[in-house]
């Protein structure tokens, strides 16, 4: 290949292409193939650089950017890494195992080490006995609360309609006390599972067992046998709340960049 081939360009690619692209190099040499991409919606006209061994490409998300990337060569992926404008760009990388110091010596470059969540699950008895719940859902609040609790960057909050249509469906729950809301819960259900997207306290002990209580009914109405999510490592009083909880790990780990 030429030298001009092998030189990234800016380009705005449908997805159909990417896909393609991403494809034969998987086909080019699946021993040495390595990808961040898994299926994740993306918008068509990714801002994407390519060579002959890599691609990487920008999605948009909020008011940043994601990273994603797939390469048969490290030295080929970096050089597309050099090639990123100056703008607000996170990545995160999904594995059951720790990233290779090959990897990582490539990324460390131009990105910065922010975070690892990791996967809990926990398995459910449903005892048939079913109980009628109904909270106080104020959406407004709960948007609000998500956005001033949560990491924008990493944690993938939903947007305003998809939070309503939860409440709609009973898959936010909150616990009050004297007008005040003091803890809530926002969960997704597909079969017999169940995913606990978040979950946050403001008040004492009191109000998180119960919530807990409420979901675990919840959860018990809707005949869910198994419950995961995804937990910040950092977040010590969050692991210490799924120890208590009883979740267990499956191993597998998000780990979150920053560009530099």
């Amino acid at each position: 290949a030429t030298f001009l081939e092998k030189v990234a360009r800016i380009s705005y690619m449908k997805t159909n292409i990417i896909f393609n692209k991403i494809n034969n190099l998987r086909k080019t040499s699946i021993a040495s193939f390595q990808t961040n991409y898994f299926m994740t919606p993306i918008e068509d006209d990714c801002a994407t650089f390519k060579n002959n061994e890599a691609i990487v490409f920008l999605s948009k998300e909020k008011h940043f950017y994601k990273l994603f990337y797939a390469f048969i060569n490290p030295n080929s992926f970096e050089q597309l890494l050099k090639e990123l404008p100056n703008k607000e760009i996170y990545l995160e990388i999904i594995s059951k195992t720790p990233l290779s110091n090959e990897l990582k010596f490539v990324l460390e470059k131009y990105f910065k080490y922010k975070t690892t969540y990791s996967k809990l699950y926990k398995k459910l008895e449903v005892d048939g006995i079913k109980a009628p719940l109904k909270s106080k859902i104020d959406t407004d609040l709960i948007f609000e609360k998500l956005y001033s609790t949560f990491n924008v960057y990493f944690e993938h909050l939903m947007d305003k309609n998809e939070l309503i249509n939860l409440a709609k469906n009973n898959r936010v729950i909150t616990v009050y006390e004297k007008d005040e809301m003091k803890s809530f819960l926002i969960y997704k259900t597909q079969g017999r599972k169940a995913y606990l997207n978040q979950i946050a306290n403001y008040g004492s002990k009191e109000n998180l067992i119960e919530l807990w209580t409420l979901f675990y009914q919840a959860l018990n109405n809707n005949s869910i046998k198994y419950l995961d999510l995804w937990y910040d490592t950092q977040n010590k009083k969050a692991e210490n709340m799924y120890k208590i909880e009883q979740f267990q790990p499956l191993n597998q780990f998000n780990f979150c960049y920053e560009k530099v």
